[in-house]
């Protein structure tokens, strides 16, 4: 069973700025593509 965390759990301990995560825009847009994919199964 999968359990969904919050976006700040996943930064928890990281030392990352939940306030400004990514550096530039394509790192938010990689970073949703590979969400999307682990969610539908593809990777894991």
């Amino acid at each position: 069973m999968r359990t969904a965390l919050s976006f700040s759990e996943l930064l928890a301990d990281t030392g990352v700025d939940p306030a400004r995560p990514f550096g530039a825009p394509w790192e938010a847009r990689a970073f949703a593509i590979a969400m999307r994919l682990a969610e539908s199964g593809v990777c894991t």
